[in-house]
């Protein structure tokens, strides 16, 4: 008996296949922040560096690489950001977003809002190409002579 309500219960989905491939839920809502200067060139979860003026944001689970629309509520403003960081570690906040991103929403003044996220897509990582090394120059000896303390 139990064996016939387990097949009935899972008939439409051998009929049908399953929900409409075009309905997948790909919306987020909750609250952003935004990181601090102090985060500025420090490494991420990813493996790359921290730039407050890229438009990159933190997320608790989504893949690295995975874009983002993000709409804040009542302005209507948007950006697409890439995820390449964990967090936020704040509980009710879903997302931090880098500076240029939130002055783009304009979120300074308030600092925490509330926000629509559309899932848009994933791009392959690759953390040799996140990892961004510059020239590195041999220092320059000094022109003038050391001041004398005594």
């Amino acid at each position: 008996m139990r064996i016939l309500i387990l097949i009935w219960g899972f008939m439409p989905i051998l009929l049908f296949g399953g929900p409409p491939a075009g309905k997948k839920n790909t919306f987020i809502s909750g609250k952003a922040s935004y990181y601090a200067s102090y985060f500025n060139g420090r490494l991420t979860a990813s493996g790359e560096r921290f730039n407050n003026k890229a438009m990159t944001c933190a997320h608790k689970s989504l893949p690295f690489g995975t874009y983002l629309k993000v709409t804040r509520k009542g302005t209507q403003k948007s950006v697409i950001v890439r995820v390449n960081d964990r967090g936020p570690f704040v509980k009710d906040r879903i997302i931090d977003l880098s500076q240029k991103a939130a002055g783009e929403l304009s979120m300074f003044r308030v600092g925490v809002c509330e926000v629509d996220i559309e899932i848009l897509g994933k791009q392959p990582f690759k953390k040799a190409e996140a990892i961004v090394v510059k020239e590195i120059r041999p220092l320059t000896p000094l022109k003038r002579k050391p001041a004398k303390l005594f």
